[in-house]
């Protein structure tokens, strides 16, 4: 191979347009000729017109900001660019774009561009010898070499110079539009050299235009079976007057409260814009934080998008795509809400993913849901970190997001998880804001009992705990969860108070601190998704005791997180739903199945995870309806079509109507739907008071009672000695409880304990006295209930006591202060 650089005239379209070649390549072509490939770009002065924001993963895995003269035709400096394709700004003449594709590579692979382009674009090379097919101009473009990407590993890049005629230039940004946005581009590792014409027949796999961009940022409408479209550097990003939540003040990590939202079931229109319009009530109830559900190109929408074949390109035709999203977060950063997204890094998806063949060894772990991300292990590690790392540059940048859930952060390899939590650092920097990143799952699976380094954890046990004490559930993840000395409601109130209770594992080093977690205890999607027949809990316990959680939710030293329309009670059910396009795939996820030497085993897929509740159902799996005891015999429509014990049917997870029952209900609520919006007005609006924000967890107590699993109360205060008193009571009979100046007690339910936060340490009760003001009663008329009045204010001294009764599924709250 020969480079050189060189000046020369171009004829295009007429026009003499003096160029300067960055590569002049020589390759063996099919007829035995030598064919000469040139990149060009003007020697005319630059003018800016938009400044991109482009960061970039050096060899040291640190993002940095790619400096403005490597995007200048004589500095240019291929190694400091992102993976994907960058349209840089444009030079002094209207007519002329340049595109950088750079995608991460082997040393022994060649890779291929494939370009199509209207009939009003030209690439400007020396030779102007490419035709036209279908009213599209088709050309197969040899990616260079560059020696080692970073000091690392190769890469593949290509500099392209398009050329327009000015009659159809559109401005728009300082940006060729809407021409240039209209070029497909995708890639063929190993395809054979040159320029050539092709049709549709060249590709005969699934990937009929080739292989998606590694780091694709546009997937247009046929979505991640088409080819990918220019984005960055074209599509103007988030206003940076809105790059932000426009607010008086900053949130306090204490005041947080995240509304987990899925775009597509959240309104009946599906897609950002309907979701934008709600976005005021969602501010109305208290929340301050959205979290959306994974809202990445998959391989068929409509669905969870847990499944991903990119992570880099908004799903656009079911949702809006890049420019939905960009409107969506600037209407909540308006009126002061905070926006994060969940990004699925753990696993490889099933369908449509040719991720491995662009990086050989990037799934080469097992998860429960297929080939898992590589580690330090694989040779592609710093191509991994880099595509990982510049991806979350684009999203911060480009879309304004104020931070990042990050799925099964227990599946990633550690050191993953740390250059995550570094990349995080580096952009609250370069942001100029901090960036709140969510860890899911505490556990980690190796090495154990760490700190999850990103600094926030999502860490459901306390959750999973409640579900086990009021038997909600009979999934292995809340069955095997274990008892302290017997005593489930223990277990869970160290839980609660410490954020991680594992007899077997040991806590993080140095303990966790409450902004570091995050819980779930009114269940997120996975819990009401996993059951069959996507229960919500208000379908599964009575309407007192779901407000007596909402409460304990609210109060508890953590940050809230609560599934979309569980503040409105919603009646919808929310289903676990795909769109694959392939059969087997939507198979496969029903149940998955591995041999065990000639015996097929349940081993996955979304029956596999509601198992327990779907057999005590009366529902069987598939391997039931084959009809000759093989996978292949499998009668997978009269599988999805049984029905349960009460005549229910299985919900077909692969059926369009079964994503349309998901969707929320917004008609006028009800008397009861009513209650439960006022009740988490009025909880949720208490996360602003100082006894709710102070987060040394010295400042929080429990206390319960060994012969009653279902009473329990717990005390927030501030420094200044200001408390929150709020008693529960989840058991169906009423509980006499006395306050005195020595605490709190509950008759004829045994001995007291307080939950200390380390085993062994034995913590005092706090005093009882001062003076006490009803601040909450779950069970008034207020909120559905039957008590008109109840006394409001007392005085507890030094001999005084009061009584109360704690009904039934009720939660009190007393402000208390001396």
């Amino acid at each position: 191979m020969q480079s050189e650089h060189h000046s020369q005239a171009c004829a295009i379209r007429g026009a003499e347009v003096t160029v300067r070649s960055l590569y002049a390549n020589t390759r063996p072509v099919s007829d035995g000729h030598v064919q000469r490939i040139c990149y060009y770009w003007a020697m005319k002065p630059p003018l800016r017109t938009q400044i991109l924001e482009l960061f970039s993963v050096g060899r040291e895995g640190k993002l940095r900001a790619v400096p403005g003269e490597a995007l200048h035709p004589q500095t240019l400096d291929l190694a400091r660019f992102p993976y994907g394709a960058v349209v840089l700004p444009r030079t002094g003449s209207q007519r002329e774009a340049v595109v950088v594709f750079k995608q991460p590579a082997t040393e022994d692979r060649n890779d291929v561009l494939v370009i199509e382009k209207p009939t009003g674009l030209q690439i400007a090379s020396e030779t102007n010898g490419h035709a036209t097919c279908g009213g599209l101009d088709r050309v197969r473009i040899v990616m260079e070499h560059l020696p080692r990407d970073a000091g690392e590993l190769p890469a593949s890049v290509a500099v392209v110079r398009f050329a327009v005629r000015m009659a159809e230039a559109r401005q728009r940004g300082g940006s060729l539009d809407p021409t240039l946005t209209s070029v497909g581009y995708s890639i063929r590792p190993n395809d054979q050299p040159g320029w050539f014409d092709f049709g549709d027949s060249a590709f005969p796999d699934a990937f009929r235009h080739g292989h998606p961009d590694i780091a694709t940022r546009e997937q247009g409408r046929a979505g991640i079976r088409g080819p990918s479209l220019l984005a960055v550097g074209l599509y103007p990003g988030i206003r940076h007057s809105h790059s932000r939540p426009l607010s008086p003040r900053r949130l306090d990590d204490s005041e947080r409260v995240i509304y987990e939202l899925h775009i597509g079931t959240f309104t009946p229109e599906g897609n950002f814009a309907a979701a934008a319009n709600r976005l005021p009530y969602v501010k109305s109830k208290g929340f301050t934080t959205i979290e959306l559900m994974p809202v990445d190109i998959s391989s068929g929408p409509p669905g969870w998008t847990y499944d991903q074949a990119r992570t880099g390109a908004v799903e656009s035709a079911e949702y809006g795509g890049a420019a939905g999203m960009i409107a969506f977060v600037e209407c909540a950063h308006e009126i002061g809400l905070e926006v994060i997204v969940d990004k699925q890094y753990n696993h490889g998806g099933p369908e449509q993913d040719s991720r491995t063949l662009l990086i050989p060894g990037m799934f080469d772990r097992h998860t429960l849901w297929g080939g898992g991300l590589s580690g330090k292990e694989a040779p592609p590690y710093f191509q991994i970190v880099k595509l990982i790392g510049e991806e979350l540059a684009y999203w911060a940048t480009q879309f304004g997001l104020d931070g990042f859930r990050f799925d099964a952060t227990n599946r990633l390899p550690w050191e993953i998880q740390e250059q995550i939590a570094c990349f995080g650092r580096d952009l609250a920097d370069a942001t100029g804001k901090p960036l709140y990143l969510l860890s899911e799952y505490a556990e980690c699976e190796e090495p154990r009992g760490r700190r999850v380094p990103a600094g926030h954890q999502y860490a459901d046990e306390t959750g999973r705990l409640l579900m086990k004490l009021l038997d909600l559930s009979h999934a292995e993840q809340v069955t095997s969860l274990p008892a302290d000395d017997g005593s489930v409601l223990r277990a869970m109130l160290k839980a609660a108070r410490r954020g991680w209770w594992y007899p077997d594992v040991p806590p993080p080093e140095g303990g966790l601190r409450s902004t570091e977690r995050s819980t779930t205890l009114l269940w997120n999607h996975d819990w009401i998704g996993n059951r069959f027949g996507g229960e919500r809990i208000n379908h599964v316990v009575d309407f007192s005791t779901f407000k007596t959680i909402a409460v304990w939710q609210a109060f508890g030293q953590w940050t809230p997180f609560v599934f979309m329309g569980t503040e409105r009670y919603a009646r919808t059910p929310w289903y676990f739903f795909t769109g694959h396009a392939d059969a087997a795939t939507r198979n496969n996820t029903s149940a998955y199945y591995t041999l065990d030497g000639s015996v097929p085993v349940l081993t996955g897929g979304r029956f596999h995870e509601f198992a327990p509740e779907a057999k005590a159902a009366g529902l069987r799996d598939a391997m039931a309806f084959s009809r000759d005891g093989t996978l292949s015999g499998i009668d997978w429509e009269t599988f999805h079509n049984q029905k349960d014990h009460e005549g229910r049917a299985y919900t077909d997870h692969a059926d369009h109507a079964t994503f349309e029952a998901s969707k929320l209900d917004w008609s006028e609520p009800d008397a009861e739907q009513r209650a439960i919006e006022a009740l988490f007005e009025k909880v949720l609006g208490a996360r602003q008071d100082p006894r709710l924000r102070e987060p040394d967890p010295r400042h929080a107590q429990y206390k319960a009672w060994e012969q009653n699993e279902r009473v329990f109360v717990l005390r927030r205060r501030e420094p200044g000695g200001e408390e929150f008193v709020a008693m529960f009571n989840l058991g169906g009979h009423p509980v006499s409880l006395e306050i005195s100046k020595c605490g709190i007690e509950a008759r004829d339910c045994g001995r007291g304990y307080v939950i200390a936060l380390q085993d062994g340490d034995l913590e005092p009760e706090w005093s009882g006295a001062g003076h006490y003001a009803m601040w909450l009663d779950t069970n008034a008329e207020l909120y559905r209930g039957a008590v008109r009045s109840r006394d409001s204010e007392f005085e507890i001294g030094a001999g005084s006591r009061k009584q109360l009764e704690l009904a039934p599924a009720t939660a009190l709250v007393f402000s208390k202060f001396h």
